[in-house]
């Protein structure tokens, strides 16, 4: 018989040896915004300054209305008499189908005569 040979064996090792207990590697050190030169600083700060203005500068254009189109007074009006047109149609449409729902079920129209109505002669004092 053969003896076994114990766990920590050549192979067991081998096939753990890419396991490291070294210490663990720092995180690189995160770039500086700017370079620690003066001519780096400025361009820095420029940069800094020049967005700012220019975030200034959207605020103020859109509280005072300069990036609205300059024809918008005329899509606004096209679209308001677009939906009085459609609103218009609805109720005629409304209307339409209500008529021909009384002329369906035989009721008698406002402008046609009914038996009640007096003759012509009646109305002119012929007796």
């Amino acid at each position: 018989m053969e003896a076994t040979t114990p766990a920590s064996s050549s192979g067991l090792v081998r096939d753990l040896k890419f396991l490291r207990f070294d210490k663990p590697e720092p995180p690189p050190e995160p770039e500086p915004e700017f370079e620690p030169t003066t001519s780096g600083r400025f361009k820095w700060y420029s940069r800094r300054f020049l967005s700012v203005l220019d975030s200034v500068g959207d605020k103020i254009a859109d509280f005072l209305g300069l990036n609205d189109s300059k024809y918008q007074w005329v899509i606004d009006e096209y679209v308001k008499i677009k939906e009085e047109e459609e609103e218009q149609k609805r109720l005629e449409d409304q209307s339409t189908a209500a008529s021909m729902k009384s002329l369906e079920e035989g009721s008698p129209d406002d402008n046609s005569p009914t038996q009640d109505a007096p003759a012509s002669a009646d109305l002119r004092g012929e007796d």
